[in-house]
């Protein structure tokens, strides 16, 4: 998310309501997750169950690595949303 998108919706909130634009964080946020999961570790996941039984060879390490390191990643733009989006109901 770019500068500009995270400016806009900080000034719709001014015009609509702190509310809305705390909503609207939690909106991108998870969208954010859904775009992280179906780009990068849904085709790592894809690439981990078609591997040789073999072992795990050093692409195989680097791969889980990658899809761990990505997962928290996706982990805390979820908890992100979470909060802003009890932020934006007032709890």
């Amino acid at each position: 998310m770019n500068l500009l998108n995270i400016a806009t919706i900080l000034c719709i909130g001014l015009l609509i309501g702190a509310e809305l634009a705390v909503s609207a964080f939690a909106i991108a946020f998870w969208g954010a997750a859904i775009a992280l999961s179906l780009l990068s570790l849904v085709p790592i996941n894809n690439r981990m169950v078609r591997m040789d039984a073999d072992g795990f060879t050093e692409s195989t390490q680097q791969e889980l690595r990658k899809w761990d390191s990505l997962h928290r990643v996706r982990v805390s733009f979820l908890a992100a949303a979470m909060i802003f989006f009890l932020a934006g109901i007032g709890i």
